[in-house]
């Protein structure tokens, strides 16, 4: 973990959606609040178990089991229980060496960036945070080429809860389609 973000490299190249339906996932087993647990086995005993990824280390090895959901080979420091890690969010994810690398964040950290976006917005908007998305979609469709001081306090608070997976991209309606849908892999398109 880092001190802000972490990240994680995945073998293969991920779509949007199946980031955000692992996301949804890991925050389920987390809500669950599952025990995990730690034993050490030798490799052969290894072989015989149904481990996520084999391990290329010989000899004993520490194997982490998340009760009824997975269960590896890590040497890293782990909770007693997945309910410690808090909410889980997808910060950005991009293409690298084949597969995707996703940046997240978790707890208290993930939950700050969401305040400081939705603050940021509702400051730069004088809303109601549930008024938000919203007012945000008005300002895009009417603006959205505006250069001013709210328009890009805006832009970049919007860009951050979409971004962060906090606000979901609207559907086309009709013929229309608003400002807000021309985000792309956690990118804005104009």
């Amino acid at each position: 973990m880092g001190a802000d973000v972490s990240t994680i490299d995945l073998a293969r190249d991920q779509a949007p959606v199946e980031i955000e339906r692992a996301v949804d996932d890991a925050n389920g087993i987390v809500s669950e609040d599952r025990p995990v647990s730690i034993r050490f086995v030798s490799q052969a005993e290894a072989a015989t178990l149904s481990l996520r990824k084999a391990s290329a280390r010989e000899g004993t090895l520490r194997l982490v089991d998340i009760s009824g959901f997975d269960l590896s080979a890590c040497g890293g420091t782990h909770v007693e229980r997945t309910g410690a890690i808090g909410v889980i969010v997808a910060l950005s994810w991009e293409r690298l060496r084949g597969g995707s690398r996703v940046t997240f964040a978790c707890g208290g950290r993930a939950l700050r960036m969401y305040r400081d976006a939705v603050a940021g917005g509702v400051r730069a908007l004088s809303v109601l945070p549930g008024e938000l998305p919203a007012a945000v979609d008005r300002v895009l469709v009417e603006s959205p080429k505006a250069s001013g001081r709210t328009s890009r306090a805006c832009r970049r608070s919007w860009l951050r809860m979409r971004g962060h997976g906090w606000l979901r991209t609207p559907r086309r309606s009709g013929a229309f389609a608003s400002s807000s849908s021309r985000l792309r892999d956690g990118m804005w398109r104009d």
